[in-house]
């Protein structure tokens, strides 16, 4: 080995690069030749003899690379193997919540979509939580008040949104009758905005959904067959409600955020199928099938917003 080969030369010389090793170390000889006899007043003769430098420079050069040839080439560095990339969220699970009414809350005899959801992620091996924190009867007014305890300590990856039929809701049955809706439109598109912020802030993912559309029913008729209402057009169960799903499709514009649109996906199958009637249980809450027209819209969207489809 020649004097003063460092462990770095060495290493840099099995990495792969030697020529450039060599005339590294090589150049930094000769130049050490120079400074040391320019040192002894020796400069005439060394630019007189600059035939002598030159071959030290190639007798060097030659020198080591007889040493690396003894240690053999380097090794060939192996070739990457493709592996497809595995998210966190594929190989740690996670948690996401169903946040809303009454149109999702657990029911005897059927699976709501947020059960539907957890076993479509399943089936696609994702260990994933789908946690239901709707609760029957609730507004967006509601929702605030728990809104911590059933969302944000769940620490969610995401989020899904659905309110709208209780805060349109204008209680005719009461008495007195009320006269305004439960949660007024400005205050409504003010709570969702909260709940977007929030979970937006922390990273989290968020889909907004609309509300199915109402159907006439003799006990709905009988609870709301009065002013604003109007019980003669089976539509006029939805007077009020089309406002808020209107609402809804807008903030998910302005905010960018992920809609499941239920209330249009509902119509679209009545024009192509049959009636809304068909999708509901009781004139407002999804039977089985409008279930499962929610959990396949929504199981596409999640698995979009996570990377995974």
């Amino acid at each position: 080995m020649p004097p003063d080969w460092t462990s770095n030369h060495y290493t840099a010389l099995l990495a792969g690069n030697p020529s450039a090793v060599r005339h590294s170390y090589c150049s930094a000889v000769i130049e050490s030749t120079w400074v040391a006899r320019s040192a002894a007043g020796m400069a005439d003769r060394v630019h007189a003899n600059r035939g002598e430098v030159l071959e030290r420079f190639l007798e060097c050069n030659r020198s080591t690379l007889s040493l690396a040839n003894s240690y053999g080439d380097p090794p060939a560095a192996p070739r990457a193997a493709k592996v497809r990339r595995v998210s966190l969220y594929e190989r740690t699970g996670g948690a996401l919540v169903a946040f809303g009414d009454s149109t999702t809350a657990p029911r005897e005899n059927l699976e709501v979509y947020s059960e539907l959801l957890e076993k479509q992620l399943k089936a696609k091996s994702l260990a994933a939580r789908v946690i239901n924190a709707e609760v029957r009867g609730h507004n967006t007014e509601d929702a605030t008040r728990r809104f911590q305890k059933d969302v944000l300590d769940n620490r969610p990856d995401l989020v899904v949104l659905q309110f709208g039929i209780n805060d349109a809701a204008v209680d005719v049955w009461e008495q007195p009758p009320a006269e305004k809706p439960r949660v007024d439109l400005t205050d409504f598109r003010n709570n969702l905005q909260y709940f977007l912020s929030t979970l937006k802030t922390r990273g989290v993912k968020v889909v907004l959904m609309t509300p199915n559309p109402l159907r006439w029913t003799p006990r709905l008729r009988e609870l709301y067959g009065k002013p604003p209402y109007h019980p003669e057009d089976p539509e006029g169960m939805n007077r009020l409600l089309h406002t808020y799903v209107a609402a809804i499709r807008k903030l998910a514009r302005q905010e960018s955020v992920a809609l499941v649109d239920v209330n249009g996906a509902f119509r679209d199958y009545a024009r192509g199928h049959g009636s809304l009637d068909d999708l509901l249980l009781d004139g407002m809450h999804p039977n089985q099938q409008g279930h499962r027209i929610v959990a396949e819209l929504l199981g596409k969207t999640v698995l979009d917003l996570l990377g995974l489809r």
